[in-house]
């Protein structure tokens, strides 16, 4: 990898793997390019955040796992911690309870 690479044009190769991405985590990956590629997995977006995601183009990103069940998990996770800081502020647990059901 240390040849005179143009990283935009590698970075949207449908070749580069995973494997590539973490072996080279010092290359100079164009994050706009790899944030439409279909290699690219919610796991590895989460394990490395830090990175400059193009968050536009991973949302429109088809990806090749099942990205419908991460929303709706991620969509079922922020209804529970609403439902968690209701019943905190609560007075009446019971009634609050039955108010959700």
């Amino acid at each position: 990898m240390d040849k005179p690479w143009v990283w935009h044009h590698l970075s949207i190769n449908d070749n580069i793997t995973i494997n590539i991405l973490l072996e080279n985590p010092d290359k100079p990956w164009n994050y706009d390019c790899l944030s439409m590629t279909n290699i690219i997995t919610i796991d590895f977006i989460l394990a490395n955040l830090s990175r400059p995601w193009n968050w536009t183009y991973i949302s429109e990103n088809i990806m090749t796992f099942n990205k419908k069940t991460f929303i709706k998990n991620k969509i079922l996770q922020r209804q529970y911690r609403l439902i968690v800081d209701k019943l905190k502020m609560c007075d009446n647990i019971k009634y609050c309870i039955k108010s959700f059901l």
